[in-house]
């Protein structure tokens, strides 16, 4: 049936100048079927609101290339009404991104897609485990998206790392997309690995955990169990294999 949000619109009032609009900045028709694939609405957009958002981030002097990108990627956040997205660019800048990274247009686009209350819920989640305001900055300046998170998922992921795992909530602030990993499938498993290690003084204290968490398991397996199978017997006792015959740390290790 299409698109109802397309039906009441106008072809030659609302849908083709839309479409001029989102050519002159993405180039392609490849590009704004992309754009159509993300979010349908925005041939029925407000030019209105589209054009200043789009001139906002052209004067907080974010590159042509930045802005087709956000367009492509975060069509939502160029729709989000002018107060807001203002806003959102506004703090942006003052937290201390450059407008002329990537990483501004993903902290705006998050900024965008997350209501004040629930960022002020999350930063008290952070808080909670001992975070500076200062600290959760900085997680967030690292990767914004960790403020997209459920309030469930941070706080798992926090206990196990400062309770379970007794490191300082700063080194998680420092590497947030630690939080983002399956906490059962992947944060567990090896982390125990990492601690049998840390205990018997074959590994230092990680100062970032991202380093063994971002491995893929094979290359897990092999800096981490093969290379230690000699002296530790028993860390072989958390390696499990699937019917895939997939190397998988396992989290049979008590």
């Amino acid at each position: 049936m299409g698109n109802p949000a397309l039906l009441g619109g106008s072809i030659e009032k609302q849908f083709i100048p839309c479409y001029n609009f989102l050519k002159t900045l993405v180039d392609s028709d490849e590009n704004i079927a992309r754009i159509l694939k993300r979010s349908p609405r925005i041939l029925s957009c407000n030019l209105k609101v589209m054009e200043p958002n789009v001139e906002l981030l052209g004067e907080a002097g974010v590159p042509e290339s930045f802005i087709s990108y956000m367009l492509i990627h975060f069509p939502h956040s160029v729709q989000m009404k002018c107060d807001k997205f203002k806003r959102s660019v506004d703090k942006t800048i003052q937290m201390g991104f450059d407008p002329s990274r990537m990483m501004f247009i993903r902290a705006v686009h998050v900024l965008c897609e997350i209501s004040d209350q629930a960022w002020e819920n999350k930063i008290k989640v952070y808080r909670r485990f001992g975070l500076s305001d200062t600290e959760i900055v900085s997680a967030f300046r690292s990767h914004p998206l960790c403020m997209r998170l459920s309030e469930e998922k941070i706080t798992r992921g926090m206990e196990f790392y400062v309770n379970e795992m007794s490191w300082s909530p700063a080194i998680v602030a420092r590497s947030p997309v630690a939080l983002f990993y399956n906490l059962e499938r992947r944060i567990i498993p090896r982390c125990r690995v990492i601690k049998i290690l840390m205990d018997k003084g074959f590994v230092k204290e990680y100062s970032t955990v991202i380093s063994f968490l971002s491995m893929t398991d094979p290359q897990f397996l092999t800096k981490f169990v093969l290379n230690y199978k000699n002296d530790l017997p028993e860390i072989m006792d958390v390696i499990m294999l699937d019917r895939s015959r997939r190397i998988i740390v396992g989290s049979c290790l008590k």
